[in-house]
């Protein structure tokens, strides 16, 4: 371990957990973006296509999420899906279905991005799908589930080096496919053009 790391569990850092909203709608309060399962694109939110709801005010207030905050998902039939870390990088005009765990520390010590990282590894999601509880062909995890996890925790300043990095990583993984995808287009558009030729020639 580098110097400066340390071995947690998540409930040591006092994660403060909310299961998601489960009303299907209020008689009164103000509409309200429900974010559910269909508004997370590419492990991230998506306000592309959300649907509203009328909430009362007291719910919105209970189901906020504030930039830094961690939506977990809680409930699904793919194994691949559940008890993936979504981050919030941004303060949302919206709450959140009960598909969904929001998981706030109160204090500043784990990059919700550094997190999501870890929750995307393949020791974490092992982990993960061994506390599986398996219902009618539904996968659930809960909060207990989440806060006995045991991460890797860098100091802060390390947290952030480490996701720009990743970053980094992943943009130049991306331009490198996009080349690879015009040179194999060019090759294929040379090849016609040979064959072309060749038969009227």
């Amino acid at each position: 371990m580098p110097k400066g790391w340390e071995w947690c569990r998540l409930q040591e850092l006092l994660p403060q957990f909310q299961n998601g909203a489960s009303s299907r709608g209020d008689k009164t309060g103000s509409e309200v973006v429900v974010l559910r399962l269909a508004d997370i694109k590419n492990w991230k939110v998506s306000l592309a296509d959300t649907r509203s709801l009328v909430i009362s005010s007291e719910s919105i207030a209970k189901y906020s999420l504030l930039s830094g905050d961690v939506l977990i998902i809680r409930v699904n039939g793919s194994a691949d899906i559940v008890g993936r870390f979504i981050t919030c990088g941004q303060d949302f005009d919206a709450i959140y279905c009960d598909h969904f765990i929001r998981m706030r520390f109160p204090i500043e010590c784990l990059s919700s991005s550094y997190l999501s990282l870890l929750g995307s590894s393949s020791l974490v999601r092992q982990r993960i799908a061994d506390m599986f509880v398996s219902t009618a062909g539904q996968k659930t995890v809960n909060q207990t589930h989440i806060g006995s996890l045991c991460i890797s925790l860098p100091p802060m300043k390390e947290q952030h080096r480490i996701v720009a990095k990743i970053d980094q990583l992943i943009t130049l993984c991306d331009q490198l496919k996009e080349r690879l995808a015009e040179r194999q287009h060019t090759q294929l558009q040379l090849t016609d053009t040979l064959v072309t030729e060749a038969l009227n020639g």
